[in-house]
């Protein structure tokens, strides 16, 4: 029974996905065009930058406490355990948690865009949402006896995938902004996640300790290096101490 309630909440996000495909697959050039300009690359570089901060707990994205509470009436109302609840689950959460995975799906998005083939956008989107719902079906099957458990590691993960959301917007920010200020965004990534890292970190009780406070300062070398290289005028944040002169 939790095997195919599981199935029933990844085919809902799966059909979504496959519906969404066909819509921007029908839609076309112009779509493409609508994701190459800077506005909109501007806007997900924003939602990005939004949702990496809700990572570091400087606020809580949530619905309304009206919505919660107008959405878990509704829930407790349902059969538990049936098999069309679940299925409509996974249709609600493709269209609220979509941009948790923004930056993979508008590159399939912009592909399809360009193909304007209706059969293998709504496939490979299709195949998107089965590949995203993989780990889901294993962790349903066992009823949850693969789920971890509750940490302090947990918090580490959020960091990190806030950190990784940053890193995703500074690259779409490379596109419209000068190098100047991405080399200055990476430089203060790299110095802030170094210190994130314990780079003042004082206490080595063990192997972990003492990894984490090597790569502290490496990331801080590095964004330093970066720093200087603002400062000398140079403009790619690979190769930040690059004498462009002598290049010449």
């Amino acid at each position: 029974r939790s095997l195919f309630l599981s199935i029933s909440y990844v085919l809902g996000m799966s059909v979504t996905y496959a519906l969404v495909g066909i819509i921007i697959a029908a839609l076309g050039q112009n779509l493409q065009t609508l994701f190459q300009s800077p506005i909109t690359i501007g806007f997900f570089a924003a939602l990005f930058i939004v949702l990496a901060l809700s990572m570091f707990d400087f606020y809580n994205l949530a619905l309304p406490q009206s919505w919660q509470a107008k959405l878990a009436s509704k829930s407790n109302k349902q059969n538990n355990g049936a098999y069309l609840g679940a299925f409509t689950m996974g249709v609600l959460s493709t269209l609220i948690l979509s941009p948790c995975v923004t930056a993979p799906l508008v590159g399939a998005l912009t592909y399809i865009a360009k193909t304007s083939n209706m059969a293998l956008g709504g496939f490979s989107l299709l195949f998107l949402g089965f590949g995203m719902g993989t780990p889901l079906i294993i962790i349903g099957a066992s009823a949850g006896k693969l789920l971890p458990k509750a940490g302090n590691w947990m918090n580490h993960i959020k960091h990190l995938f806030g950190v990784l959301l940053l890193v995703i917007a500074i690259s779409l920010s490379e596109r419209i902004l000068p190098a100047a200020i991405t080399m200055l965004c990476w430089s203060v990534l790299l110095i802030i996640s170094s210190i994130f890292l314990g780079l003042f970190n004082k206490e080595l009780n063990n192997n972990k300790d003492i990894f984490a406070k090597g790569f502290s300062i490496l990331l801080f070398g590095y964004g330093l290096m970066i720093l200087i290289g603002v400062a000398m005028g140079n403009s790619s944040p690979y190769q930040p101490l690059l004498n462009t002169n002598v290049m010449k």
